[in-house]
């Protein structure tokens, strides 16, 4: 994928909202003045610093992605916002079908903590009859099965 997040120390911390929370517009701006305005520039002109950002960040984009994320005359704080919020939205769980249990039971069975992956009808069929749950299997899958 164009985006991956290494896990807990990625940025976003809701995932069900597209848009960035205080607190990660406020980690934004921090890591955007650690590791660019400390250094005494304005904006992120090369491909090493915007990946270095984004690490910090929690987050990594393939390489030959970076070039074209990187605005001619640099990236500021600001174009880097719009950047996380589009990562964000893209990776954003759809609001009506994961719950914080829902999705921590995704992410046991096998699924990613943003919603990607999959988890076997099989599965989730066993799981349903070794905890006895009365739950209409096929609705569940055609109401949070995004690919179906």
């Amino acid at each position: 994928s164009f985006c991956t997040l290494l896990g807990e120390g990625d940025i976003f911390t809701i995932m069900n909202s597209k848009q960035l929370t205080p607190d990660e517009f406020n980690r934004c701006n921090e890591t955007f003045n650690n590791l660019v305005v400390n250094e005494g520039s304005s904006r992120v002109d090369s491909v090493l610093k915007l990946r270095n950002v984004l690490q910090a960040l929690g987050l990594q984009i393939d390489g030959g992605e970076l070039n074209e994320l990187i605005p001619s005359g640099g990236m500021t704080v600001d174009n880097l916002i719009g950047l996380l919020e589009r990562l964000k939205a893209r990776h954003a769980l759809p609001t009506n079908s994961f719950g914080s249990d829902t999705q921590q039971a995704f992410i046991a069975m096998g699924g990613g903590p943003c919603g990607e992956g999959d988890v076997s009808t099989n599965l989730l069929m066993k799981m349903v009859q070794d905890f006895g749950l009365n739950l209409d299997i096929e609705k569940l899958i055609s109401e949070v099965d995004l690919d179906a």
